[in-house]
């Protein structure tokens, strides 16, 4: 019997269908990635030309380190966001519950998105929030969910709009509500403004984006017990996201300080070996050692990096997984096999940070286990105090790799 061929999508088998439109927002999805890569990519390899060209003026200095820094922290968040919806997909995600008070929360994601507010020369006012706005949850994940809805009031108001954040106490819960007078929603977006992926299509620049932050905080707000929900007028007359969280208690926290913590002291001086095929990481990373004291040589394979360690005796070795002739796994196994005395401190650094991959280097007899771009203040406080500090926020990205 003659088939005829489908003309649309809607005429194609239900199954054959879906696969189609899967396929096509992958496809969305890549090509969306690659111009989100691209954009902070950009005035990074700018920010390099200015150094190149105008390396003795402290003012191209400044200006050419602060940018690059600042796309470097936005390279790394929108990397954390893919990774946390990701672990959340295979319940993966863990969170570390406290009591926490919400103004200091507010006041460090107001402050994050400070620079996107002064380019569109926009308002923000943040209210009083009330001192029992305590809840129990997890300070960094928390910031993230703020810092996600404020940006995506930011992006989708113009230039000189307003952005409000109020806070209120109702019973036993915190409602934290953020209006902004931007392009509004219909009701068909509002229906999929927390899809994965999906964004609001409205605009000359609205395609900006991967379509992960709105997503990403409504699931971490499910995951404290809590609701959000968003609402519009209606096109032109802007939107307002509300967040409901389970109080703690009627009494504040302590303030939560977001970000890396500065050690105490700087580490003493050690002898450190860095290996790592990506010769610009390896020298970046050593560059940062040696100018806070230590000595240090460089590896460029596993085998390279064995022949170092025997003739240059480290006291802690610093292992990219991934090298070429041994991998770091059996540099690390082959280093704790001969090192019967002595046994060197021995840090794993991969773009590899899934559990499994955590739990791999132990086995192989890694110490600790840094995942690509890491900040130079989380190595300094390994080899400072043999720990990792509590992870927060995307901070200052001293060493990229």
């Amino acid at each position: 019997m003659f088939n005829p061929i489908p003309r649309s999508i809607n005429e194609l088998p239900l199954s054959e269908a879906s696969f189609l439109l899967e396929n096509r927002q992958k496809d969305d999805f890549m090509a969306a990635l690659a111009h989100e890569l691209r954009n902070p990519l950009t005035p990074i390899c700018a920010g390099i030309e200015l150094l190149k060209q105008g390396g003795d003026d402290p003012v191209v200095v400044l200006l050419a380190r602060s940018m690059m820094e600042r796309q470097a922290k936005h390279m790394a968040r929108m990397i954390d966001d893919l990774t946390d919806i990701s672990k959340i997909a295979r319940g993966r995600l863990d969170l570390q519950f406290e009591p926490v008070s919400l103004e200091s929360i507010l006041q460090s994601a107001a402050e994050a998105c400070r620079p996107n507010l002064e380019t569109l020369e926009q308002r923000l006012s943040v209210s009083r929030v009330p001192h029992d706005a305590v809840v129990n949850g997890d300070a960094t994940r928390l910031y993230e969910v703020f810092c996600n809805v404020l940006n995506n009031a930011i992006k989708y108001t113009p230039a000189r709009g307003e952005v409000r954040v109020m806070t209120r106490r109702e019973l036993d819960r915190v409602i934290v509500a953020v209006e902004d007078d931007g392009i509004g929603m219909t009701a068909d977006e509002l229906a999929h403004i927390f899809e994965t992926f999906w964004q609001v299509k409205r605009g000359s620049q609205r395609s900006n984006g991967l379509g992960i932050g709105l997503a990403l905080a409504e699931r971490l707000v499910h995951l404290h017990a809590g609701e959000i929900s968003a609402s519009s007028p209606g096109l032109g007359c802007g939107s307002t996201f509300t967040i409901s969280l389970p109080a703690a208690s009627d009494s504040p926290s302590p303030p939560v300080k977001l970000g890396m913590p500065a050690a105490d002291s700087a580490p003493a001086p050690r002898k450190i070996l860095v290996a790592d095929d990506n010769r610009d990481c390896a020298c970046g990373l050593a560059l940062l050692l040696e100018r806070s004291g230590h000595e240090v040589r460089i590896g460029v394979n596993g085998a390279d990096a064995l022949a170092v360690y025997a003739e240059f005796t480290p006291t802690v070795v610093i292992l990219d997984l991934l090298m070429p002739i041994l991998d770091g796994y059996e540099v690390a196994r082959a280093i704790r096999k001969n090192s019967h005395e002595s046994k060197p401190l021995l840090i794993a650094i991969s773009g590899w940070g899934q559990e499994k991959d955590r739990l791999r280097a132990t086995a192989a007899g890694f110490d600790h286990h840094l995942v690509k771009p890491f900040a130079f203040e989380e190595l300094e406080s390994v080899l400072s105090e043999g720990v990792l500090p509590e992870k927060g926020p995307v901070d200052a990205i001293s060493a990229v790799a």
